[in-house]
């Protein structure tokens, strides 16, 4: 079916519940999906970590359900991306770079992703938008933006010149409060998580500027300053390392630096989680106080982790460790469960096939995921299923997870393979031990990428097309250490 019939489909949906703005009775209101961008699952409190770094994101898992091990489908923003909003694989839905992976392996320095997420693709936003709901954006960063295909179905998409999760926390409440009884939909996009792990500045383009909006943002700049470095997990360092795009690179060229540099590191990462934090507890309060909260439904999760020395490596997209590739998943459901924890594997591709169904909406025929509905409301399993990972900035690499084994698949035949539960941090290569079972799941990985090209091919979908990146997001894409 063409992306045309299938809209139809929805539009048709919609007319048919009334397309009435108003929730049937007993189904959430609306949806606020907040995706902070490079957050470990690892370094927040529900997860175990030892550091006070999220105690309102702690509280809503306790207000919610928290799912232990859920999955990315890539590991940087654009593919992640894209699966999460399309419930497609990156292989399908074409949002991840070049196709001539010959061009990266001959010049890396120069090579680019090109590859935005197409208007072939039907997005969460354009069926809510289709069915009724006010849908909004509000991010920063630089593959969050419109030029990557990220704009499609929000009536509003906020991508502000300048950073700052202040800045669309107030946005998103502003925007709600003129939403009155509608139903809706909202995204929320921090960065401050992110390399490089220090207070983002204030862009070139704001410094000189004298307008009423540039001094307000300066003032409240150097506030969230402040607050942003309040936070300090090891206050006995005086090394080199302080999270600088300078420092970052010249870690990446340099390899793995001493034990105290990575204890630093992780210090300043968890840095930013802290504000982040502060930010979400901030807007929590502010549902609350509205009489909102207990009419929406609330996501906190993450596009990708982020490596920290774990396995030698530092930042994101190059690999498919755990560390990158488990994300937190929180879901807050009005009338539903509390403090609720579940082991089992799910992953981000799951997410819009999850909020259709909790909207009792229909599910376009097209999504590869599941919906987690049953599971999170009435404790019914989940099939047993391969979760895989691609579309990372590394050459045919490929990965494959289920609940007990990690298989990754690298260059030039390189493999991997590793049991979860004994084996956590994936440090003992099973590959070098048991090559049957490597070989095994080697052909369960052709058999799926197989699968991938056939649907794509089913599905009659035109190649991603190229972005046309300007000015402003090139200079976005600097701030955060891209090229």
């Amino acid at each position: 079916m063409s992306r045309r019939g299938i809209s139809l489909l929805v539009l048709a949906a919609g007319l048919l519940t009334g397309c009435q703005r108003a929730a049937p009775v007993g189904a959430p209101r609306g949806a606020i999906v907040i995706v902070v961008d490079a957050l470990r699952a690892d370094q927040l409190g529900c997860y175990g970590s030892d550091r006070p770094t999220s105690p309102n994101i702690d509280r809503l898992a306790g207000d919610g359900i928290r799912f232990t091990h859920a999955m990315t489908a890539a590991p940087w923003t654009l593919p992640a991306l894209a699966t999460l909003w399309t419930s497609l694989y990156p292989s399908v839905h074409g949002a991840t770079r070049r196709s001539d992976e010959m061009a990266l392996i001959k010049d890396p320095a120069a090579f680019r992703p090109v590859r935005v997420l197409g208007e072939s693709h039907l997005t969460l936003a354009e069926v809510l938008s289709a069915n009724g709901f006010s849908t909004a954006a509000f991010v920063d960063g630089a593959y969050t933006g419109r030029v990557f295909g990220m704009a499609q179905g929000f009536s509003e998409f906020v991508e502000d010149e300048v950073p700052g999760i202040r800045l669309n926390v107030d946005a998103l409440l502003d925007w709600l409060d003129g939403v009155g009884t509608h139903r809706f939909f909202a995204w929320l996009h921090p960065i401050e998580v992110h390399s490089p792990y220090t207070p983002k500045g204030v862009p070139l383009s704001v410094r000189a500027r004298t307008d009423a909006y540039a001094r307000r943002y300066r003032e409240q700049q150097a506030e969230e300053q402040a607050r942003f470095l309040v936070t300090d997990f090891d206050p006995g360092y005086s090394g080199p390392v302080d999270g600088s795009l300078t420092i970052l690179n010249r870690l990446h060229a340099a390899g793995r630096p001493g034990d105290a540099d990575v204890r630093h590191l992780r210090a300043i990462y968890d840095r930013g989680i802290v504000y982040t934090d502060y930010w979400i507890g901030h807007l929590i309060d502010e549902l609350k106080r509205r009489g909102v909260y207990d009419q929406t439904i609330i996501i906190v999760t993450a596009d990708h982790g982020e490596e920290l020395f774990d396995h030698g490596g530092l930042e994101h997209s190059t690999t498919f460790y755990d560390e990158v590739m488990r994300v937190p998943l929180i879901v807050r459901v009005p009338g539903g469960p509390h403090g609720v924890v579940i082991d089992e594997q799910v992953g981000l591709i799951d997410v819009m096939p999850t909020l259709l169904e909790l909207f009792d909406l229909p599910r376009p025929p097209r999504l590869q995921g599941i919906s987690l509905r049953s599971l999170m409301l009435k404790g019914e399993p989940l099939p047993d299923r391969y979760l895989f990972g691609e579309a990372a900035m590394s050459p045919w690499m490929r990965a494959m997870r289920t609940n007990e084994f990690k298989y990754i698949r690298r260059e030039k035949g390189r493999q991997e393979l590793y049991e979860l539960h004994t084996d956590p941090i994936e440090q003992g290569n099973l590959c070098e031990t048991d090559s049957g079972q490597c070989r095994t799941l080697a052909q369960r990985m052709e058999q799926w990428q197989g699968d991938m090209r056939a649907a794509k091919e089913r599905l009659q979908l035109p190649a991603a097309p190229d972005a046309e990146i300007d000015p402003s997001t090139a200079e976005r894409l600097r701030s955060l250490g891209y090229h």
